[in-house]
């Protein structure tokens, strides 16, 4: 019971609230990251395919190229293809020469594949079997392999260098057509630059610790349901953002382990498809600024997201967390000006949800459409199917959600800021799908309803 009821109220955190839980002095300037931003703006475009699956027996292209990947790069060049006397994913490479280098968005599953011989679907079963054995809720479900996305099948194309960084060039938009109408490619997307919902600038972060300054805490009613023993025990809440300080004195009680892998020992000995992922893992490729298996903070947000959520309490150190006997995972997908890609937070949300977390929360976002988010609304599907809660922030400056993706997504929670004062932020003017019901700013779509356990 008391799990349930943590878990609802987790649900409100990461987003919710304007004052942070963790000082100013533990988190990098602002004014560098400025300068950077600008520089970041020319990332090279880059797309998301996914291939048709396999027919009649004959592998699609997306198997053809799991055969073709090393186990331990993941990545096919345009260098690996075969000229002449080729397969069909050498046809397919030599007919869109734009495209100069592919890789699997979710590299740990198709590298899985190749390691155990099993099919996507007979993984997705282990994974179920193996969460279900932590979540009473799937005890009574049946399996889920008719029904998850085929995940292995989504990848991500580099663009040939000489091209240009806008996504409205001509080369850029005759190769999505290309592709498109490639009797092999089941949809084309942009892969999308997404930015996180940034803590408000006239909200000073706090020097003081002390709990009577966090007025969100209090709002929410959280000492009444700490007095119930409701702290969030037994609940992980991964933080998809831009890693975690799991080393802050405020925090490092609370970051979640994984109980499967040996540090630093180069073997990945819970065979998920990432190494000494200790701690959590780095998907961020913006900027090459990953992946690895350090999932540290580079920016300060995911910190500040994580410190609302289980700042740790009782230390006589810092403030505490809404949630404060709650774990989080730290799953790092935005670079260190707080951008990134929408493959790597389709990434990162499958790893949570792999894991074992209870909550995956989203303090990010962008403007979108339905077939521009295709690829995380697949890595949600996933989320959902083993009873996962997902949480993503409505944006900042956003009146509605109809447009604004993850936020938009069928299966998530959304929740808006408010203000002290009980009232929405001033640059969240309340549309057709957000509703206002104090303590929470949430988004409304009828046809989305999404049950809590």
């Amino acid at each position: 019971m008391f799990k349930n009821t943590s878990i609802a109220l987790i649900v409100f955190i990461g987003c919710l609230f304007l004052v942070p839980c963790l000082t100013q002095g533990q988190f990098k300037g602002l004014d560098p990251l400025l300068d950077q931003q600008a520089d970041a703006e020319k990332e090279p475009v880059r797309l998301i395919v996914k291939f048709k699956p396999a027919k009649s027996g004959a592998p699609g292209l997306g198997g053809l190229l799991k055969d073709r990947l090393s186990a331990d790069k993941m990545r096919f060049k345009r260098g690996d293809i075969k000229k002449s006397g080729g397969s069909k994913l050498d046809t397919f490479f030599n007919q869109h020469k734009k495209i100069s280098e592919t890789r699997p968005v979710f590299t740990g599953l198709v590298k899985k594949m190749k390691t155990s011989g099993k099919t996507e679907g007979l993984l997705h079963q282990d994974v179920f079997n193996k969460v279900k054995q932590q979540r009473p809720t799937l005890k009574n479900k049946g399996s889920p392999t008719d029904k998850t996305p085929r995940l292995s099948d989504f990848y991500v194309m580099k663009l040939d260098a000489k091209i240009s960084k806008d996504k409205t060039d001509p080369a850029v938009t005759d190769l999505i057509n290309e592709l498109k109408n490639d009797p092999d490619v089941e949809s084309v997307t942009i892969d999308e630059v997404i930015t996180l919902d940034e803590v408000d600038p006239a909200v000073p972060l706090p020097n003081d610790p002390s709990l009577p300054e966090l007025w969100g805490i209090d709002r929410v009613n959280a000492p009444e349901a700490w007095a119930q023993g409701i702290t969030g025990a037994g609940v992980v809440v991964a933080v998809v953002d831009s890693g975690v300080d799991y080393n802050h004195p405020d925090l490092s009680e609370n970051i979640w382990q994984n109980p499967g892998e040996i540090p630093d020992n180069g073997i990945d000995d819970d065979a998920n498809g990432y190494i000494d992922d200790v701690n959590g893992y780095n998907f961020t490729t913006y900027n090459d600024e990953g992946p690895d298996n350090n999932p540290m903070d580079q920016h300060y947000h995911g910190t500040h997201v994580a410190g609302n959520i289980a700042a740790v309490g009782d230390n006589g150190i810092g403030v505490v967390g809404v949630a404060h006997g709650s774990e989080i995972m730290p799953v790092r997908a935005l670079s260190s000006i707080g951008k990134g890609r929408s493959s790597d937070i389709a990434a990162a949300i499958t790893y949570a949800a792999t894991m074992g977390a209870d909550v995956i929360n989203l303090s990010l976002g962008r403007v979108s459409s339905y077939e521009g988010s295709l690829v995380e609304r697949e890595a949600i599907a996933f989320a959902r199917s083993l009873d996962a809660v997902v949480v993503a922030a409505a944006g900042n400056d956003h009146s509605d959600t109809y447009n604004y993706y993850p936020a938009n997504i069928a299966g998530v929670v959304t929740v808006a800021a408010i203000q002290s004062g009980d009232n929405p932020r001033i640059s969240q003017i309340l549309g057709s799908t957000l509703m206002w019901q104090p303590p929470v700013l949430m988004s409304y779509q009828p046809s989305q309803v999404v049950p809590m356990r």
